[in-house]
C-alpha cells in the first residue's frame, strides 16, 4: 500500500495516455523496489505478439461482451510498455530484477519499446547485458542506436565509480 492505495493502482495509472500519468510515475518511484514485480507483470501482459496483432484485435472486437470481459484486450502498437520501461529505468539499481524482462524487449518490433528498454538497462547499470545492448548499435533506427551507445557509456561510467569506492 502507498498513500492508502494498492501498488497495482499506481502501476495502472502509468498507462494513462495523458500528463496525469506523471503523478503515477512519481508515486511508483516513491514506492521503489516493491513496485518492480508489478511493473514486470504489466509489461509481460502486453509483451505478446498475439495480443499486439491486428488479427487478435479484430477477433476480440467480434466477441460478445461476456467473452471480452474474460480475455485480455488487444494492445495496439507498443501499448504502454515504453512508459513502464521508463519507470523501471527511473528506479535505477532498485529495478535489477527487471533486467531479464527488459532484455527480451530489445528485440521488439516497435522502435519505442527497444529505445526505452535499452535506456532503462543503462539507468539500472546492467553490466551483465552489455553484449545484448551492443547488438542495438546496429539497429535500423538511429535513435535506438544512439540510445544503445549512451546506455553503454552510462554503464561504463557507473562501473568506474563503483570500482573507485
Amino acid at each position: 500500500m502507498h498513500k492508502s492505495r494498492k501498488f497495482s493502482f499506481w502501476i495502472q495509472g502509468i498507462k494513462l495516455p495523458n500528463r496525469e500519468n506523471n503523478r503515477f510515475v512519481e508515486a511508483t518511484l516513491e514506492i521503489g523496489s516493491p513496485a518492480v514485480p508489478y511493473l514486470i507483470k504489466e509489461i509481460r501482459s502486453q509483451d505478446s505478439s498475439l495480443i499486439r496483432s491486428s488479427l487478435y484485435s479484430k477477433l476480440w472486437k467480434s466477441l460478445p461482451n461476456w467473452a471480452r470481459n474474460r480475455v485480455h484486450p488487444p494492445t495496439s502498437g507498443a501499448g504502454t510498455i515504453p512508459a513502464l520501461a521508463y519507470t523501471l529505468g527511473c528506479l535505477g539499481h532498485e529495478a535489477r530484477d527487471a533486467i531479464p524482462t527488459l532484455v527480451r524487449l530489445l528485440d521488439d518490433r516497435e522502435r519505442s519499446v527497444r529505445y526505452y528498454a535499452v535506456w532503462a538497462l543503462g539507468q539500472i547499470g546492467a553490466t551483465e547485458v552489455r553484449s545484448a545492448i551492443s547488438q542495438l548499435l546496429r539497429d535500423n533506427d538511429t535513435s535506438v542506436r544512439e540510445q544503445a551507445k549512451r546506455a553503454l557509456e552510462t554503464i561504463e561510467f557507473s562501473d568506474r565509480n563503483v570500482a573507485r569506492q
